[in-house]
């Protein structure tokens, strides 16, 4: 099993991945699978390919094609027009291969809407190798967001420093530069960056599996798992800010809210997970590959 991360060499937001590859690496040799890690280098022949970025495929700068022992990972929301009309060749790539997504409003969009029957959910879950961030002596960052910035967020992050909240925002930081401000913030807020209805789970996982708060835009018709939506603490755009400002000013609740966050989401099993979207999964199941007795 080869985890393939598609990057184009002047993108450096594929590292947003970093945490789901590794712990599906972490998770797949549990169910007997030898697992290693590639960049732009897919397997050929015996073995699968595990494709996380695949959109991005017209944009590594080389003629790089899938081969057929590939099952690609989606990562992007679909619940808008806009992002299907912007991805035309990614959209056609995908027709050839089985698909992973997170999201069951996704997989529907994927079946019903764009006509993909080979799609599959592999929810997303815990790993002990995800808790890599030490607790520091001192919080100096009230509200955290990692991101690129459009409007409706730029806005979001204004009314928090407005309210007199102290508010940190990044771009193109992942790993370590960004683990370290993620220690010396009290909350983590989630901001979507059109008016979707997918939770975006990839992003919120890792906070939560190292006990930070998140503060997530969610609504009622949000697709949002039930348990992960009592892990975050979800609230429409406009009582974001409310949200944050109550729990940056009382610690007590802050921890409250941490370690519930935290003991549900260590509740959700990458491994289990992982199995019942290899199972269903025929060019996994009908393998050469040691994967176990799944």
């Amino acid at each position: 099993m080869r985890l393939l991360l598609v990057q184009p060499p002047t993108n450096p937001h594929t590292g947003a991945f970093a945490e789901l590859i590794l712990a599906l690496r972490s998770a797949f040799p549990s169910l007997g699978a030898t697992t290693d890690f590639a960049v732009n280098e897919p397997l050929v022949g015996e073995g699968i390919n595990l494709v996380f970025g695949a959109h991005l495929l017209t944009f590594v700068g080389q003629p790089l094609r899938l081969p057929p022992n590939s099952v690609i990972c989606n990562l992007e929301p679909m619940d808008r027009p806009a992002s299907q009309g912007r991805l035309p060749e990614y959209l056609e790539l995908t027709r050839g291969f089985p698909l992973w997504d997170y999201s069951p409003r996704n997989a529907s969009i994927w079946r019903d809407e764009l006509g993909h029957d080979g799609v599959r959910i592999l929810r997303i879950g815990y790993v002990p190798q995800l808790r890599r961030i030490e607790p520091v002596p001192e919080q100096d960052v009230d509200v955290l967001f990692y991101g690129s910035i459009n409007d409706r967020r730029r806005m979001v992050l204004l009314a928090l420093q407005q309210a007199g909240l102290r508010v940190r925002g990044l771009y193109g930081a992942y790993g370590a530069v960004r683990d370290a401000w993620i220690a010396r913030s009290k909350v983590v807020v989630n901001i979507q960056f059109h008016d979707s209805l997918i939770h975006e789970i990839v992003r919120t996982s890792y906070p939560l599996a190292n006990r930070k708060v998140v503060v997530s835009e969610c609504y009622p018709g949000t697709d949002v798992e039930p348990d992960v939506r009592q892990a975050i603490v979800d609230v429409p755009l406009d009582r974001l800010v409310a949200a944050c400002v109550d729990l940056v000013r009382s610690d007590a609740r802050r921890r409250e809210v941490e370690e519930h966050g935290f003991e549900i989401f260590c509740r959700r099993d990458q491994v289990d997970y992982l199995r019942s979207a290899i199972r269903e999964t025929a060019v996994l199941s009908a393998s050469r590959i040691a994967i176990g007795d799944l």
